[in-house]
């Protein structure tokens, strides 16, 4: 998808050096109006919003925390109200917040862990679908490390940020908007679609 003259949502910018960072101005540099965003206003979520306007863009900076579902909510109607509704969402905030040997991880670190890494990100792809399938376009990455699929050394892939690469796939068709239909129609229609399709 070409984010040309897009909305893009991007989340967990706050760190300079960063995929989310680099991202938000890639996106910007392609023609994108970019809400940025991190658990707090920070003057470094300032000067990113800064630089995509230097390029030509509009830049939002938000604070959301991704474990607050009504920060979620709220953050996405914002960005929908200031720049347009989200055509690109990119979910990048994560932590290792009980990334730890399996056996020494705390229920604590664990219930963050899964509302920061999984949860939120859900949460997110939640509150931008009904936009992107009312706008007929759209386009979600979640970004993910490779330790919750165990490839570092003594951490335990339940807790490191991976899970979004386990969020299940809505397939294209479950998308679709429903068009009203009388009961004869879906009766008729019923034995040729496929089971699960929501057309």
């Amino acid at each position: 998808m070409d984010p040309a003259g897009t909305t893009a949502l991007v989340t967990g910018v706050g760190n300079p050096d960063g995929i989310g960072y680099t991202t938000a101005l890639r996106l910007a540099k392609r023609g994108a109006d970019v809400a940025v965003t991190d658990v707090t206003v920070t003057p470094g979520l300032e000067q990113l919003a800064a630089a995509i306007e230097t390029l030509g863009r509009r830049g939002l900076p938000l604070a959301v925390d991704v474990t607050e579902p009504d920060q979620i909510t709220t953050c996405v109607a914002h960005c929908a109200d200031v720049l347009g509704s989200p055509g690109v969402l990119v979910n990048n905030t994560g932590s290792t917040v009980g990334a730890l040997p399996y056996l020494d991880i705390e229920a604590d670190h664990r219930d963050l862990s899964f509302a920061i890494n999984l949860k939120g990100p859900a949460l997110f792809c939640s509150a931008v679908l009904p936009l992107m399938v009312a706008a007929g376009v759209g386009s979600i990455v979640n970004n993910a490390s490779t330790g919750g699929l165990g490839a570092e050394a003594g951490v335990s892939p339940c807790a490191a940020p991976a899970p979004p690469q386990r969020l299940p796939r809505p397939s294209p068709t479950s998308l679709r908007p429903r068009r009203p239909t009388s009961q004869a129609q879906r009766s008729r229609s019923r034995a040729a679609r496929p089971r699960g399709c929501e057309l």
